[in-house]
C-alpha cells in the first residue's frame, strides 16, 4: 500500500538512481560497476537483491518498489517472533507485529527504492 500511495513510476529517495544503475550494470555485464558517484560507495548487496527481485529488469521502479516492499514487510513477522522469543508471550508477541507493521519508519523505507528494508529484514533475519 504504501507504493501505491508513493506512486510505482519515480524513485524519489537520494540513493535510489544509484542503486538502479548499478542493479542495470550486474544485470548488464555480470558485475558491480567499477565507480558509481565519486563520494559514495553503495554495499552490493541492494543492488544484486534489485537485480535478481526485478527478473533482470531494474530499470523498472515499479518493480524494484514492490520487492523492496515485499522484503520490508517481512520485518514486522521477524520482530513479533523476536519478542515472542524475548518474552514467551503470544499477546506481546502480536502486539509487537501489529506496532511494527504500522511503524511510520518501516512504512515510509518499504515505500521506495532504498537498502533500509533489506538490510533491517536480514539482521532480524539473524
Amino acid at each position: 500500500m504504501t507504493v501505491a500511495v508513493a506512486g510505482f513510476s519515480t524513485a524519489r529517495f537520494g540513493d535510489a538512481r544509484g542503486y538502479l544503475f548499478a542493479a542495470g550494470e550486474i544485470v548488464h555485464t555480470g558485475r558491480y560497476p567499477l565507480s558509481t558517484e565519486p563520494f559514495y560507495f553503495r554495499a552490493p548487496g541492494y543492488p544484486f537483491f534489485l537485480a535478481v527481485a526485478t527478473l533482470g529488469h531494474p530499470e523498472s521502479v515499479g518493480r524494484a518498489k514492490l520487492a523492496t516492499a515485499a522484503v520490508g514487510a517481512i520485518t514486522a513477522p521477524l520482530l513479533a517472533l523476536l519478542s515472542a522469543q524475548m518474552f514467551g508471550r503470544r499477546r506481546i508477541a502480536f502486539w509487537t507485529g501489529v506496532a511494527a507493521a504500522l511503524h511510520p519508519a518501516f512504512l515510509w523505507n518499504s515505500a521506495d527504492v532504498q537498502s533500509e528494508p533489506l538490510f533491517t529484514t536480514l539482521l532480524l533475519a539473524v
